[in-house]
């Protein structure tokens, strides 16, 4: 739900592109294909904020819901940027999670321990 307080937990994720990494485009999505299947197995759920092409994993045809079904139900917090789902066109495509507005972003990253941009 767009706006609401979500639970930050110790750590928050800031998701800000479609690969990890920068270079080439193939080897970046298998990447972050592993760094989701990794973080569901071994870190204490959080929330991920998808921002920018971000979006792109929850949304729409390249979203990676395999991938990010696990950490769902883990407890995680998937939360997408409202904002940038509306500039790609692709809110009516959200797959999995929420989403949000930058008015719960910054006030989720103000109460976090500790934030890590991927």
């Amino acid at each position: 739900m767009e706006g609401r307080h979500v639970d930050s937990g110790k750590r928050v994720w800031l998701v800000t592109g479609a690969s990890l990494g920068r270079g080439d485009d193939e080897l970046g999505l298998a990447l972050m294909k592993s760094f989701l299947s990794t973080l569901a197995g071994q870190a204490a759920p959080g929330t991920i904020f998808f921002l920018n092409e971000g979006v792109r994993l929850t949304a729409g045809e390249s979203a990676l819901t395999t991938y990010l079904q696990p950490l769902d139900e883990e407890g995680w917090q998937l939360a997408s940027c409202g904002t940038c789902l509306d500039w790609f066109r692709l809110r009516d495509d959200l797959t999995i999670g929420s989403v949000t507005n930058m008015e719960t972003i910054v006030a989720t990253l103000e109460q976090a321990e500790k934030v890590v941009t991927v």
